[in-house]
């Protein structure tokens, strides 16, 4: 029902009679129960005291007010809406009000230059797409600039805000200039119990002692009902008719394919698909809206609905790595998770490709600490998908764990370079990576571990001394990115192990060239030192250039026939040498000679003596990204290097400058995996190959 001023008797208003110098705000129109509010005329000769229905015009708290101003009281005692001149606000009819501020005449009820504001006011609940309309005309040109700028607040007190963009009309230099103001009511002010709407008229420019006169009409709010549709789960194509109840306010009738006398629907009509179903309702004002939704009938939602576990559902303080569990059903042949929220820009699904029911979140890695996240499940039975309908929520750790050296590691001393440390695991970690510091040394070193595997070789950190400390952290990937290091543990290593010869080399005799003597390993050991010495004259000191403990005694050249030999072996580990200990004593056989040198690694050239070609390398077994070769007695200027893998597929391949036949090589094997390889070197019509152990 459309209320309206125009052309009304007095029935058609509320008077209210006031002689108090209060402000009062008016009474609100229910735009739910009485339909759209109007106002389009007010008379020159309404009484005294009185005001249009549902507004108040209010005096403003400053002369010639700005935009900012606020009221101060309700028009005074003995006001009249029939002045022609002076401040005022006059009645036009049909044409509404009209504002004018003015030095003079004084009229009775108002106060100089203080007008001013139409306020109304209005209850929202219920009502939504409210629209208001206004017009304002220019009545006079002579004097200040004014203007009417329309703003709104919730509730009877607090600032008035502007409308965006704002709703407004300056005056013209054009007499009886007009606009209409169009507004959408934001949504905020929706379902709201009292909402005000002011009109305010105020001074934008000008020193004058009169104002040009506005004039107010045609204000017209509307709204329609505010419909809802709840969603309708997924239908059973083969389910019994149902009643709709789920639109509101209720009292309103359904629509679409499958829906019988605007109340029922029936999945027989409809068959399987997507339909849309609209619930349209009318108010009591015969004005009406209506909603849709998307009704999905098909043969999954026959399919029982299942959701988490009872103890997923809801679980807090999970690890990346931990397990959550949905529900099972009759004949179940597979489920599928939808996991949303959180820090998820959309939902991810994940099938279980099996039925059994347990899920480990790692199998998703965007999921983070510190989240919640919806969970859905679907199963699938007889070839056919269920629908997802049971939401769950679960919580991941607020932080990740910090990695740490596990407690069987931290505080370890008595180490040695073969020995492994370990981290305590980290849930959802695809790497780690470990760094050692040594103030003292100033020596800090990083040993990626290259997979998610907890244990460390201390030999494959570079750098690292026997005899020392090392403050040890440790940090993880996650997700493709790397955490912080975690708390420190300290590791010491036992001081720097000696060697010497074995119990079966010790004490030898009758040694020829192509003998061989060993000395006890020392781990992470890279080369050994020998040191022979005879009964009189200098000592004879060789390095083995590997990692190989066995020593031809040809490799000492100058040795000579039954002469007892002093022998102390040191080793070379973690870029130190040890000291020579442990003093044995090796013979020389009565007919010793060196009339062939041999390729030592190698036992199936031992004793060939048509080449004068060596290739030394080491460390065997390389556990690190460097092998060096040592490059002897070529008659070529140039060599290639060719590492094969044991299927006999070339990896890696490098030439090398010889300078008088010699020369040391370094191989980058960074590329090479843990394993067997075959490396062989080519110099004209020379070929040398020797077997490779990498253990990274």
């Amino acid at each position: 029902m459309k209320t309206t001023l125009k052309g009304c008797a007095l029935l058609c208003f509320a008077f209210f009679t006031t002689q108090i110098y209060a402000q009062t705000n008016p009474t609100p129109f229910n735009l739910n129960a009485s339909g759209n509010y109007s106002f389009s005329t007010w008379a020159s000769s309404s009484p005294t005291g009185t005001y249009p229905a549902n507004m108040r015009f209010h005096l403003l708290n400053t002369t010639n007010p700005p935009v900012t101003a606020v009221a101060q009281s309700d028009l005074l005692t003995g006001f009249t809406y029939s002045n022609t001149s002076g401040t005022r606000i006059q009645g036009l009819g049909a044409n509404g009000i009209q504002f004018q501020n003015a030095t003079t005449p004084a009229n009775t009820g108002y106060t100089a230059n203080k007008l001013g504001e139409a306020v109304i006011g209005l209850v929202t609940t219920g009502r939504t797409n409210i629209q208001l309309s206004w017009k304002a005309q220019t009545k006079t040109t002579a004097g200040n600039v004014m203007a009417i700028r329309c703003q709104y607040r919730i509730g009877s007190s607090g600032a008035y805000q502007d409308f965006a963009p704002q709703s407004e009309y300056m005056s013209s230099s054009t007499l009886n200039d007009s606009a209409v103001s169009n507004v959408t009511l934001p949504a905020v002010l929706e379902n709201q119990t009292l909402v005000q709407i002011r009109w305010i008229y105020y001074r934008v420019s000008g020193a004058s002692s009169a104002s040009r006169t506005l004039r107010l009409d045609d204000i017209s709010v509307t709204s329609l009902p505010a419909v809802v549709f709840s969603p309708i789960p997924d239908v059973c194509s083969n389910a019994a008719p149902f009643a709709i109840t789920d639109g509101s306010p209720s009292g309103g009738v359904y629509s679409g394919t499958g829906v019988v006398n605007g109340t029922t629907f029936d999945p027989s009509i409809s068959g399987t698909g997507t339909f849309v179903i609209t619930y349209t309702y009318t108010d009591g004002n015969n004005i009406s809206n209506n909603a849709s939704i998307n009704l999905v009938v098909s043969n999954g939602a026959c399919v029982i609905p299942i959701g988490l576990a009872a103890n997923s559902c809801g679980a807090t303080g999970l690890m990346k790595n931990s397990y959550i569990y949905c529900e099972t059903t009759p004949g179940v042949q597979d489920f599928e998770y939808e996991f949303s929220g959180g820090d998820l820009s959309a939902p991810i699904l994940y099938r279980r490709t099996n039925w059994f029911t347990d899920f480990n979140l790692s199998w998703i890695p965007q999921l983070n600490y510190g989240q919640t996240y919806d969970v859905r499940v679907r199963a699938k039975v007889a070839n056919t998908w269920g629908v997802f309908a049971n939401i769950c929520t679960i919580g991941l750790a607020a932080i990740a764990p910090v990695p740490q050296l596990a407690g069987s590691s931290c505080g370890v001393s008595g180490l040695n370079l073969n020995n492994y440390i370990y981290t305590a695991s980290v849930p959802g970690a695809q790497d780690y990576e470990y760094r050692f510091v040594n103030t003292l040394l100033g020596y800090t070193g990083t040993r990626v571990r290259g997979s998610n595997y907890t244990d460390l070789c201390l030999r494959w950190v570079t750098g690292l001394r026997y005899g020392q400390t090392y403050d040890v952290t440790v940090r993880a990937k996650i997700n493709g990115v790397w955490g912080s290091f975690g708390p420190m543990c300290q590791v010491t290593l036992q001081a720097f192990p000696s060697t010497g010869l074995t119990v079966a080399s010790c004490g030898t005799i009758d040694l020829m060239p192509t003998d061989r003597i060993y000395c006890n390993a020392v781990a992470g050991a890279t080369n050994y030192q020998y040191r022979l010495t005879p009964p009189s004259g200098p000592a004879i000191v060789r390095n083995r250039n590997a990692a190989t403990t066995d020593f031809y005694m040809q490799y000492a050249p100058g040795l000579t026939a039954s002469t007892t030999y002093t022998v102390e072996v040191r080793a070379y580990a973690g870029g130190e040498w040890g000291t020579f200990a442990d003093m044995c004593t090796v013979t020389t056989s009565a007919s010793y000679g060196q009339s062939a040198r041999m390729d030592f690694d190698n036992p199936t050239t031992a004793g060939e003596v048509d080449s004068e070609s060596t290739m030394l390398m080491y460390p065997n077994p390389v556990g690190d990204n460097t092998l060096h070769l040592q490059l002897d007695g070529y008659n070529t200027s140039t060599a290639v290097v060719e590492i094969y893998d044991m299927s006999g597929r070339l990896v890696l391949s490098q030439q090398a400058a010889l300078s008088m036949g010699s020369a040391l090589v370094d191989l980058n094997i960074e590329s090479l995996q843990t394993g067997m390889y075959m490396v062989t070197i080519i110099a004209g019509e020379e070929r040398i190959t020797k077997q490779l152990v990498v253990d990274k």
